[in-house]
């Protein structure tokens, strides 16, 4: 639309009673439209915060910029002007909003939180500029658990807020999320330590950098966390963190009488069982051979060969094993135990010894 265009609608409007906050929210598209509002029609824009609250949502810059370089303009601009903008992203804009003397006497520090959570880091920076902007640690925590690794830079480097807050709820996200990068940031500041549900976490969603990063740090001296996390990585069949645990010499794999492979047994995770295996203190006849009986009862062909392999593996175990394999239907693991436990051969002496023969 031409400026005559621009001016014969605005005379239009006012012939007909439209009032001028309603002209300007039209007119706020098009900064020559404000600009012949406000310099040939001195229409007052202190009645028209809803302009630019729709030029700043659209992120018309130089329409947000005409509109707050008027004098007449007050403190009327409403604060989630400035929300909506910075949820936007319109960084230039949000600059704008905030060298008006409106914003500087309110807190900003929503705004922060606002931009953190999007992960918009050049309004971050600005925003840890302003005298009004307290970077607490609600900012810091909902970019990492979102995993917008430069706003988590920027606000380590600020250094006002706690990044080992709420028991180092900043890790644990990096821990359950797999976010490397601001793992290794956390670490690398020394004030966020790795907590026993962080390396638990990592282990459980199976992030191996992450544990990994934790098991390095000289920190971490709870034993009892990385032998939980071996658990979880055993009963969720994590193959990757299990090799990782295992290189570590501080775990044990027969803790809790051998929870790993028995539990890796019940899952039929092979590869764990197989790797358990390798490591002479994990014990498949624990829990008087609860491993080989109870994947057998599920059909686990391939841990139950694993399993026959190992000596410590009983008579019983193997008879119990056969008889809940028949018991379900399972052929493949009924025809593995004839071949491979000794049962045929050793059955008569078996029943003699009990007084049947």
């Amino acid at each position: 639309m031409d400026n005559n265009a621009i001016r014969e609608t605005i005379n239009r409007s006012r012939a007909a009673g439209i009032t001028d906050d309603i002209i300007f929210t039209w007119a706020s598209d098009d900064v020559e439209a404000v600009k012949i509002l406000l310099r040939e029609f001195n229409a007052d824009p202190s009645v028209c915060n809803n302009a630019i609250a729709y030029a700043a949502v659209r992120n018309h810059v130089d329409t947000v910029r005409v509109l707050l370089e008027d004098p007449r303009v007050n403190s009327t601009i409403e604060l989630n002007t400035a929300i909506n903008a910075t949820k936007s992203g319109f960084t230039d804009v949000v600059e704008l909003l905030l060298r008006h003397e409106c914003m500087h006497e309110r807190d900003n520090s929503i705004l922060l939180k606002i931009a953190a959570k999007h992960g918009h880091h050049r309004i971050v920076e600005l925003l840890l500029k302003c005298v009004h902007v307290d970077p607490k640690h609600e900012a810091f925590e909902l970019a990492a658990s979102y995993g917008f690794s430069e706003v988590v830079r920027l606000l380590l480097e600020d250094g006002r807020m706690d990044p080992a807050a709420d028991d180092n709820y900043a890790l644990k996200c990096a821990a359950v999320y797999g976010y490397t990068k601001i793992m290794k940031m956390l670490l690398a500041d020394g004030r966020a330590a790795p907590t026993a549900n962080a390396i638990e976490y990592a282990a459980k969603f199976n992030n191996v950098e992450e544990l990994r990063l934790m098991l390095k740090d000289p920190r971490v001296r709870d034993i009892a966390s990385i032998d939980l996390a071996l658990m979880h990585a055993a009963e969720r069949g994590h193959t990757e963190v299990m090799k990782l645990l295992l290189q570590d010499c501080r775990v044990d794999p027969a803790i809790n009488r051998n929870f790993a492979i028995i539990r890796s047994s019940i899952n039929g995770h092979a590869k764990i069982v197989e790797l358990l295996l390798k490591d002479s203190r994990a014990d498949p006849s624990d829990e008087n051979n609860y491993a080989i009986i109870t994947s057998a009862s599920r059909g686990h062909t391939e841990v139950v060969k694993l399993l026959l392999s190992d000596s410590r593996i009983d008579f019983m175990g193997r008879f119990v094993a056969l008889q809940n394999a028949e018991e379900n239907d399972h052929v493949d693991v009924v025809k593995l135990l004839r071949e491979n436990s000794g049962i045929e051969s050793a059955f008569p002496l078996f029943m003699f010894s009990l007084g049947y023969i």
